[in-house]
C-alpha cells in the first residue's frame, strides 16, 4: 500500500467535475503516478468516488486502469492511480483531431476508437 509519504508531486496534468490529477513519483521505486484528488466536502463528489473506488475494488483486469490505493489528505481523497503517459484516450482522440484538421491524417473512425477502448 502506498502512503502520503512515499509520493513526490511532480505537475498538474489534468482537471475534471471530480478534482485535479497531479503526476507524482513513486519515491522508493521511481514508479510514475497519477493523483486523483478528488474534495470529499461536496456531496456530488463524494458519492462519484465511492462509485469509482468500487469499480476500481471489484475490478482486476490488466486492460483497465491500475489503482494502487487511496488516502486522505486535508480534506480531500487521493486516488493514486497508474500514469497513462499518453494521457487520456479523450487526449489522444483530441491530439488526432487537430492533426487531421491540419491535413497530416485522417480523422479516427469511432470503429477504431471503439475497439481502442474495448
Amino acid at each position: 500500500m502506498i502512503q502520503p509519504a512515499d509520493i513526490y508531486y511532480e505537475s498538474e496534468i489534468g482537471q475534471g467535475n471530480g478534482g485535479i490529477v497531479k503526476k507524482a513519483i513513486h519515491k522508493r521505486t521511481g514508479i510514475p503516478l497519477a493523483i486523483k484528488i478528488i474534495n470529499v466536502y461536496d456531496k456530488s463528489k463524494r458519492h462519484q468516488l465511492y462509485n469509482e473506488l468500487k469499480t476500481m475494488k471489484h475490478l482486476d483486469n490488466p486492460y483497465l486502469l491500475k489503482c494502487y490505493g487511496a488516502f486522505f489528505v486535508e480534506g480531500s481523497v487521493r486516488l493514486v492511480l497508474e500514469y497513462m503517459d499518453c494521457g487520456s484516450m479523450e487526449t489522444v482522440i483530441s491530439v488526432l483531431n487537430q492533426l487531421a484538421d491540419q491535413d497530416f491524417i485522417p480523422r479516427m473512425p469511432e470503429l477504431v476508437i471503439s475497439r481502442i477502448m474495448f
